[in-house]
């Protein structure tokens, strides 16, 4: 498990501090060996620690100092929902891995229920954290996924300098551009009023291609839907021609035996229309009201 997160944080997907503190859980953990696993307990007495953010809470709509508090508190939650996450994307492929692990199936079964048990409480404590903070674990999404883009594009830069398909300078000039977004991204402001459909639409990076007259017949053509939670948005092999962001609640994409929650801020169905047949290729379950 700490080779998982070591290798999230070398690809980018996970940060320094972030993978420092995963780590220490399961060192934690290897020194209890006779108890059960129990990480989460130790991550979420890692978050609740800091008394100070009760207090900051109670100052951020002071004139001046509470926005330094709100910046605090933002990024204090984007650390723990960058923990929680990976926490509950690591014990994924841990239990999906329990065929092929080379050891007795009952002592595997049992630190494989361990492990589910964690990733339950996890995922718990997202969806209220989701719930308390929208605003912030919104706009905190949609910084994930625009930094994942663009460290995606360093990646695929450093390949065509590396075959020659680019020149240094060409190079150097695109990847000025890419540290110059990145560098906005880290400064983004959190809007801590309930945010529009408009809103939303801005802050995706899957929209930002679109000009501004494209963006404006989307947002005219947007319908705001319900749905009850166990419905679904929608189910493998339906014909699919839609897609959606999700304003309110929690979602689980089922793809063949990998599962992924999807929250506020999260945009559906992307694979699935691109497919010819408009079929699904995925099936998205409401965990809670959407």
């Amino acid at each position: 498990m700490r080779g998982i997160f070591w290798e999230k944080y070398e690809s980018s997907q996970v940060s320094g501090d972030a993978a420092k503190l995963l780590t220490e859980g399961v060192s934690v953990a290897l020194d209890q060996t006779a108890e059960p696993i129990n990480l989460w307990d130790f991550y979420y007495e890692y978050f609740v620690s800091f008394k100070s953010i009760r207090f900051l809470f109670k100052i951020k709509d002071f004139f001046l100092i509470g926005r330094l508090a709100k910046r605090y508190i933002k990024s204090h939650l984007a650390f723990i929902y960058e923990v929680a996450t990976t926490f509950i994307q690591v014990c994924d492929e841990i239990i999906e891995d329990e065929p092929y692990i080379p050891l007795s199936k009952y002592h595997v079964r049992t630190i494989i229920e361990e492990f589910e048990k964690n990733k339950v409480d996890a995922t718990t404590y997202i969806v209220s954290l989701e719930d308390t903070f929208h605003e912030i674990i919104k706009t905190i999404q949609v910084n994930r996924a625009a930094y994942a883009i663009l460290e995606n594009q360093k990646h695929f830069l450093n390949e065509m300098l590396g075959s020659g398909q680019i020149e240094d300078k060409e190079y150097m000039m695109l990847r000025h551009e890419i540290d110059r977004k990145i560098t906005k991204i880290s400064s983004n402001k959190t809007e801590w009023e309930a945010p529009s459909f408009d809103r939303f639409m801005i802050d995706f990076p899957f929209f930002s291609v679109l000009a501004p007259n494209e963006m404006q017949m989307i947002i005219a053509k947007a319908k705001p839907i319900t749905f009850q939670k166990g419905n679904y948005l929608y189910e493998k092999d339906t014909k699919v021609n839609q897609l959606f962001i999700i304003t309110k609640g929690v979602v689980r994409e089922h793809f063949d035996k990998k599962v992924q929650t999807k929250g506020i801020g999260s945009l559906m169905n992307v694979a699935n229309i691109i497919y010819t047949d408009e079929k699904a290729c995925t099936q998205a379950l409401c965990h809670t009201d959407v």
